[in-house]
């Protein structure tokens, strides 16, 4: 974590923003800032944390048969597309084209090429409001395009179980 916050202090001096920091923690205010406009704060955690016994997935596991995956909502959907195809996985081609991840995928049924996000839904993993996680069937949510209707108001989407299908005479071992 503080090589991380090293790097970030040196890259916001290199460009002769003035840099404020305590222990790992940096910011930075814009020299255009204006106490009169409305104020947004940037917030990123950049350390790793080791799966502990209140997750539900193994966080390093991604795939959980040969043609099932694991993926959290902010994993990027390009990033999907190319884990797939390194599994020997098709159907997910049509994420190498969403600029975004499968959180924001998930919430709209982003698509490209023909394909949709929540034709390969299985179930997703959401978080309400006060912090319950819950696992839902894709069967819960009404979807069409570039819209989904969540059964509860108010949930956020951690993470979904995909399906894909395995190429034809591609194995996990063959590809590995």
């Amino acid at each position: 974590e503080q090589g991380t916050a090293d790097i970030l202090a040196h890259f916001l001096e290199s460009k002769k923003i003035p840099v404020q920091r305590r222990g790992n923690n940096v910011w930075a205010v814009s020299p255009r800032w204006d106490e009169q406009k409305p104020t947004l704060l940037l917030n990123s955690h950049h350390d790793t944390e080791r799966p502990n016994p209140g997750y539900t997935r193994e966080p390093f596991e991604h795939t959980l048969d040969d043609e099932t995956i694991y993926v959290e909502a902010g994993v990027p959907c390009a990033l999907v597309a190319k884990f797939c195809a390194e599994q020997g996985l098709i159907g997910a081609e049509f994420l190498a084209g969403i600029p975004g991840t499968m959180g924001g995928a998930l919430k709209m049924n982003a698509g490209a090429f023909g394909g949709e996000t929540w034709s390969h839904v299985r179930n997703v993993e959401v978080i309400d409001r006060s912090g319950t996680i819950r696992l839902r069937n894709a069967s819960e949510y009404r979807v069409s395009y570039r819209h989904v209707e969540s059964p509860i108001e108010g949930e956020a989407f951690l993470g979904a179980l995909l399906h894909f299908e395995q190429r034809e005479g591609v194995s996990n071992e063959t590809i590995r």
